[in-house]
């Protein structure tokens, strides 16, 4: 089985191998083809998808790692995070100073800077893939994260300011007229051996171990060749080969992505199931080797304390980094779970200058299988969201929930399994809400300036497996807003705390406190309601997760 799983794992590499490098071979028969429908203005169009996925990738990669460092203390994970940092802000830089853009700090009238832009961010972008195949994984280090940052933000700062201000201090990459310059030529193959050195080795280190992870490193290195050999090939920078040097790049770092999430986010879930299994079987035999396994047992629930530290600081790091607060609307809102992982989650999200897109979910059960839940269901709006700025469009709710039905029922999940939310999409013009929900259980509230107090009807089916039970559809609904209101979104956990009495803080007892503190912002009446909570429940250990945010019509 391990030599079959090896041999598709090889095949798919000559796969991608062999179509680079025909699509690369074929690729000038189309020239003028590409010449007539792409114009510079669409290809500069292009050009900045491409590289802000890239640099949305980097970034991702980054904040994965800067946020487990503190768990792990894994020196390579955080070195790595902070190179593609730089890698991201340089190629910001390029991106912006590409011949044609507006004026990024001075006028983009020639492509130099761009080209040192790219030329600099190639290099530690190979540096990136040395330490990834080279650097020993399990060295641990004590030295303080926000350091490896502030060493990266110096270091690309001063790439920009040179590039842009000095630039004589560097050597030219590209001159108008003449194009490519051999340092820049040589320097491009330069890396292209790096990185060709980098892929034998994860190719080696797969063929040792069947890591996946190496072989997908591998096919990400094989189109980053492909990419760099394109940057060698082109005359103009607006021709085919320039084009598709940032396709074979945007494919690149997806799959770099894949085994950054793989390694970083889904491992330490399967490590976990790993060390749950290997519990139970110490447990079978611990009549016999009482000693032995105890000591054993304290070892593994170590690690899988560390696990769980380590999953909350990732399922952290999903929520939304900051809540929009502008001047038509702005967000409050309390994440309070009940154990280390939480099976509630919320997000919120700009669609364009007009729209903001937020939801609020409860899963089944509580622990490392609803956390699971929950990245399931960001992956899923968050793919649902990326299709619709692809194609210009934005979705209403009730689509979005179908697509995330869809996607669930296409899974193995069990059929006990389930979550309810509520999304809905905000239009600060027109201050009109358009919602539709899946389940929740708690109808939302309408707070008005002057002390009304309002449930929002809600309906709609929990996702769950009943597709083909069922002809499901989700129905989207209207709410007019104002000057002054606040919506309140909360899951069940919110109302069920109980006090020491064993007594349910309860709806009632919430719309009256809404009521009276109707006066209060946003986020005064956030922090007025948390405290209110936790007098009531008065130090007792709740039971279920709570989470709350306040939409507030500025």
């Amino acid at each position: 089985m391990g030599f079959i799983k090896t041999r598709k794992s090889l095949i798919f590499l000559f796969s991608i191998t062999v179509f680079s490098y025909l699509f690369f071979q074929t690729a000038f028969l189309f020239q003028e083809l590409f010449s007539s429908l792409i114009s510079i203005a669409s290809y500069l169009t292009w050009h900045n998808i491409f590289e802000t996925s890239a640099i949305i990738v980097s970034m991702s990669i980054f904040l994965v790692s800067y946020y487990t460092y503190t768990q792990t203390s894994r020196l390579r994970t955080i070195i790595l995070g902070s190179l593609l940092m730089l890698v991201a802000i340089v190629d910001f830089g390029h991106m912006l100073s590409f011949k044609g853009m507006p004026a990024f700090f001075i006028d983009n009238l020639e492509a130099n800077r761009a080209t040192t832009f790219w030329i600099i961010g190639r290099l530690f972008y190979v540096l990136f893939f040395l330490l990834a195949v080279f650097m020993n994984f399990e060295i641990r280090s004590k030295i303080h994260k926000n350091l490896f940052v502030l060493a990266s933000i110096l270091i690309s700062v001063t790439i920009l300011v040179v590039a842009t201000y000095y630039p004589d201090f560097l050597p030219p990459m590209y001159i108008e007229g003449k194009g490519l310059t051999p340092l820049k030529i040589g320097l491009e193959y330069l890396i292209m051996l790096l990185l060709t050195v980098s892929g034998i080795k994860s190719l080696v280190s797969y063929i040792k171990t069947g890591d996946k992870l190496n072989a997908l490193m591998c096919g990400s290195l094989i189109l980053s060749i492909f990419s760099e050999l394109a940057f060698v090939s082109y005359d103009q920078v607006y021709d085919i080969y320039n084009y598709i040097g940032h396709i074979y790049k945007a494919i690149a770092y997806f799959m770099l992505f894949r085994v950054a999430f793989v390694r970083n986010v889904q491992q330490p879930y399967i490590e976990l199931y790993e060390a749950e299994r290997k519990l139970r079987n110490y447990a079978d035999s611990l009549d016999k080797t009482v000693e032995q396994r105890t000591k054993q047992l304290k070892n593994v629930n170590k690690r899988l304390m560390d696990d769980l530290e380590y999953a909350k600081g990732i399922q952290k790091a999903m929520l939304p980094a900051a809540l929009p607060d502008m001047l038509e609307l702005s967000f409050s809102a309390m994440y309070y779970p009940a154990g280390r992982l939480s099976g509630d989650f919320y997000d919120t999200f700009k669609l364009d200058d007009q729209h903001y897109a937020f939801y609020i979910c409860d899963v089944s059960g509580h622990g490392v299988p609803a956390a699971m839940l929950t990245v399931f269901l960001k992956q899923c709006i968050d793919n649902k969201r990326d299709m619709d700025l692809n194609s210009g469009g934005i979705s209403f709710p009730s689509k979005v929930l179908l697509s995330v039905f869809d996607s669930f029922n296409n899974t193995n999940f069990k059929d006990e399994v389930y979550m309810v939310l509520v999304y809905a999409i905000y239009n600060i013009k027109t201050k009109k809400l358009i919602y539709s929900s899946a389940g929740l259980n708690v109808a939302p509230i309408l707070i008005k300036e002057n002390g009304d107090i309002e449930e929002i009807p809600i309906r709609g089916l929990p996702i769950c497996k009943l597709k083909n039970e069922f002809n499901v559809y989700y129905d989207d609904s209207y709410l007019d807003l104002s000057k002054g209101d606040k919506l309140l979104f909360y899951t069940d956990g919110l109302v069920d705390a109980k006090n020491v009495e064993n007594c349910r803080y309860g709806i009632d007892r919430l719309k009256v406190f809404l009521s009276n503190n109707s006066g209060l912002s946003g986020e005064e009446l956030r922090n007025a309601l948390k405290q209110d909570l936790y007098d009531y429940i008065n130090g007792k250990k709740i039971s279920d997760d709570i989470t709350f945010f306040i939409l507030e019509i500025v």
